[in-house]
């Protein structure tokens, strides 16, 4: 769908930036831009003028920095598109493409939930239920419970469904106790593994109880003892391995 638009000098304290879904201010990339700066390779911030009169910048954030370190608050040309919905900003701004920055996939996923598209917002609820935590920040952080592989738990959300993706992050939060090491993308992966391929083979709280027995360091070791093997099986059969100990029945049996 085409969307009108003209070229409009705006000055910087003019326009602001929407956090429902525009990335984190990365301060090198400014820096990075302000030195090479070229004003015949600039490409005009885009920007969106809502019906109450406010301008929103949706593609450019990082050059309209680098320009008010540059001009200060002197006017920038800026492509101004009219009657755009908040929903149709996010869409452009997670499509955008050519010299800008490719947007990463957690600020994809917290765009699509500010918007509230279904499966992510329901993938939240899920890691609620679950008693983890999914905010979107690209910030490390050491808080418990709090999923930093987003885009990993949002793939296995979509591969294994609501109901085992709430039973793959309770079991990681209470083996594991909330290390938030647990919630990293091999742990996710190889366990959705299990689930979307043997969850027939395996009690939930069995599960919880035999993994809990060794730190989450022992599996990232474990796991990679397993070469040249995707991270989904490596942790899998590093899972698989810890459940099978001790048992002559019941165990997990994870074919090539």
């Amino acid at each position: 769908m085409e969307h009108s638009y003209e070229f409009v000098n705006l000055y910087p304290e003019q326009i602001k930036k929407d956090p429902k879904y525009q990335r984190e201010i990365d301060v090198s990339r400014i820096k990075k831009i302000t030195k090479h700066w070229d004003d015949d390779l600039v490409n005009p911030p885009k920007v969106s003028l809502r019906e109450n009169g406010n301008y929103y910048v949706f593609n450019g954030q990082h050059t309209l920095a680098a320009w008010k370190k540059r001009y200060g608050n002197r006017p920038i040309l800026c492509k101004v598109y009219r009657g755009l919905t908040e929903t149709e900003e996010k869409d452009l701004f997670v499509k955008q493409e050519g010299f800008a920055k490719a947007v990463g996939q957690v600020e994809k996923l917290r765009a699509e939930y500010n918007a509230g598209t279904q499966d992510v917002v329901d993938m939240v609820k899920c890691a609620t239920i679950a008693g983890c935590i999914i905010d979107f920040e690209t910030l490390p952080s050491n808080s418990k419970n709090r999923i930093n592989a987003i885009a990993a738990a949002y793939n296995c959300y979509k591969s294994v469904g609501h109901d085992h993706f709430i039973n793959i992050l309770d079991i990681l939060r209470r083996a594991f106790y909330g290390d938030q090491l647990a919630f990293q993308d091999g742990f996710i992966k190889g366990m959705g593994y299990l689930f979307k391929n043997y969850s027939d083979q395996f009690s939930i709280g069995k599960m919880v109880e035999a993994l809990s027995r060794q730190p989450v360091e022992w599996y990232r070791q474990k796991a990679n003892m397993y070469v040249g093997q995707s991270s989904a099986l490596k942790y899998a059969k590093a899972f698989s391995e810890q459940y099978n100990k001790r048992k002559s029945r019941g165990r997990i049996e994870i074919g090539e």
